[in-house]
């Protein structure tokens, strides 16, 4: 047997003691003024109230409150197999590793504000396939398309340990890495969603482009950082800040974010992550007008919903404890 509200189980009990007692209070002082008028012992034979038919109306009425709220908890036992059929997206998301996402900019920091923002919408999402690649000079794909969230949860928080800060930013190497990952000739809309700074040192973004239009992929970037430059961290291999990088003259290296190279590979977009949830949101309403194709069938079982016996139950015992007379 299962309980849906089981962690309300003590309503049942609570409520209907509280009404019992209540009712043998109200009796009591029934009893208290009648002693006013005289003799209880001669007062109670001239009432024309029964006692008995008293006491069987309260405890019917006890009995309808614990049946109603029983009710109420959703019982349910006995199972039912339904087939489902699964509809979704393919969405690869593409995340940039390279230095300059460690800027501080966003906090904590570039790289880790965009693992946040992905496993929020990962919360989001339902029936979608996700994949996962990571970038920077290279590009790795580190997660197939899978409906299971939660293996791709932990190649993210994996990701939150991430020291490797390599140089260099290929979208184009993203792109590459992950168009295998799509099924070509599935029905469902087919989407790469790259987060990134957009400072693209290699390759020509006019690839990208063109390459998505012929294979019919949707491209979102999504741009990680502020308006305006941030110094990029000196991260050592334990992990560990030293000051900030510098280019071959001793200047400070500035990463900007460099929303115009996005516009060029962008089917829609690109969208600017914020500090707050607008840009997920935003996203997350973008991405309900694409088309969902069938990704599969299963059965799984289903409880039986059982409250109605005992909704009939309790209400046939508020019946009759209305219906029972109380007079001799």
């Amino acid at each position: 047997m299962n309980i849906v509200y089981l962690h309300l189980f003590w309503i049942v009990i609570a409520i209907p003691v509280a009404v019992y007692f209540f009712m043998l209070w109200s009796e009591r002082k029934k009893l208290q003024a009648l002693s006013k008028l005289g003799a209880l012992a001669t007062l109670t034979p001239l009432i024309d109230q029964s006692a008995s038919r008293v006491k069987l109306k309260h405890a019917l009425f006890v009995l309808a409150l614990i049946f109603l709220l029983t009710a109420a908890l959703r019982p349910q036992w006995g199972l039912r197999k339904e087939q489902v059929t699964r509809t979704g997206l393919d969405l690869v998301i593409a995340l940039d590793v390279s230095a300059s996402m460690f800027a501080e900019d966003l906090q904590p920091n570039r790289l880790t504000k965009s693992i946040m923002e992905i496993q929020k919408l990962l919360l989001q999402l339902s029936g979608d396939r996700v994949g996962l690649v990571t970038f920077s000079g290279s590009a790795t794909a580190i997660c197939p398309l899978t409906l299971d969230y939660n293996a791709s949860d932990m190649f993210l928080r994996a990701m939150t340990n991430y020291r490797e800060a390599v140089e260099g930013t290929n979208l184009v190497s993203a792109y590459q890495a992950a168009v295998p990952l799509f099924e070509m000739n599935s029905p469902q809309d087919k989407l790469l969603l790259i987060f990134t700074d957009g400072e693209n040192h290699e390759g020509s973004l006019d690839s990208i482009s063109s390459g998505s239009r012929d294979k019919n992929i949707i491209v979102i970037p999504v741009a990680v950082g502020s308006g305006g430059g941030q110094p990029v961290p000196n991260i050592n291999a334990d992990g560990t800040r030293q000051g900030y990088k510098k280019d071959k003259q001793g200047n400070v290296v500035i990463s900007h974010v460099d929303v115009e190279s996005l516009k060029k590979i962008a089917t829609i977009g690109p969208y600017l992550l914020d500090s707050d949830d607008k840009t997920l949101s935003t996203l997350l309403d973008d991405l309900k007008r694409y088309k969902r194709g069938k990704l599969g069938e299963t059965r799984i079982s289903i409880h039986q919903e059982r409250y109605q016996y005992f909704l009939l139950i309790g209400f046939l015992l508020l019946l009759a404890s209305y219906m029972i007379k109380d007079r001799k």
